[in-house]
């Protein structure tokens, strides 16, 4: 049997389910949905009661960045990684969306923004030139004040220009309207450069690069994987590359595994590679492990 409160709880997901797939729609009762939902629910509540209580269970990954020609480590990429109360990692994919729907991800933002902050500082010591690749979302562009958070902790911490990278996503949530585009030129005015990350994911690349002039290029690794299996696709990136040269971009080839696939993306002329061919995201102690047997 089942209560009076369940079979609300039920209807409501429905009608919410219906109303979200859009105008006119009608949506049948999916118990296995009805279950995904409640997990998110259920991961929801526990995200919120780790920012409550200090970001308790969140944790700063980064993952090395390595010049293609010296094979010198130049950079890494900050990542947000979460640990449930059970100590079991969340996967990114889940996580994420549910702090960009909630608003949460406005203060994790500033969280990780600080967290990447201090790992500059500290790896400039070591590799004069460092600099660190920061996740931004759309969400925290438009609902909150990132830009003044970034210009102040970047003034505040004495990291030279070119210390952070922003990693905007290539999506279709993007808007090239000209609030986003000021904001991607008040970053470049403070020393602060912009990279298009995942590009070849979305549905108007060229437009992105000509309106808001990023400086860095990212290569998504399903581009990669494609290229390195495909002639034609690899002919394409290699278009792509030369043609991100020529205008004073880098880039980046992301999801590098193994010696065949650096072996053969070699043939683009990256200027960077970031993949677990030289590391995996790493917690901040096994990072600065691997560092200091890299250096």
């Amino acid at each position: 049997n089942v209560s009076y409160d369940a079979v609300m709880r039920r209807a409501e997901f429905a009608l919410n389910e219906a109303k979200r797939r859009g105008r006119n729609q009608y949506y049948e009762f999916n118990p296995e949905d009805y279950d995904t939902f409640k997990k998110s629910r259920q991961i929801l509540n526990e995200l919120r009661r780790s920012v409550a209580e200090g970001y308790d269970g969140f944790d700063a990954f980064f993952q090395p960045i390595v010049d293609h020609d010296t094979n010198k480590l130049v950079g890494a990429e900050a990542l947000m990684r979460y640990k449930d109360m059970e100590g079991k990692y969340i996967p990114p994919v889940v996580f994420i969306p549910l702090l960009e729907e909630s608003g949460l991800i406005i203060p994790t933002g500033r969280w990780i923004v600080s967290r990447a902050v201090e790992m500059c500082q500290k790896m400039q010591e070591l590799i004069p030139g460092f600099y660190i690749g920061i996740n931004i979302s759309y969400v925290q562009i438009r609902k909150s004040n990132v830009l003044d958070l970034l210009i102040n902790i970047k003034n505040k911490s004495g990291l030279p220009d070119g210390s952070l990278v922003i990693e905007i996503n290539e999506s279709g949530e993007i808007e090239c309207d000209e609030s986003f585009i000021d904001f991607c030129t008040k970053l470049r005015d403070n020393g602060i450069l912009l990279a298009l990350d995942d590009f070849g994911t979305g549905y108007s690349n060229f437009h992105y690069l000509n309106r808001l002039r990023p400086n860095t290029m990212k290569i998504d690794r399903t581009f990669t994987v494609g290229a390195i299996n495909s002639e034609y696709e690899m002919e394409l990136l290699k278009s792509m590359s030369e043609m991100a040269h020529s205008i004073g971009l880098k880039t980046v080839i992301e999801g590098i595994e193994t010696d065949a696939e650096l072996e053969k993306i070699s043939m683009v002329s990256p200027d960077y590679i970031q993949g677990y061919y030289f590391g995996k995201p790493m917690p901040v102690p096994e990072f600065m492990t691997f560092v200091s047997e890299y250096v």
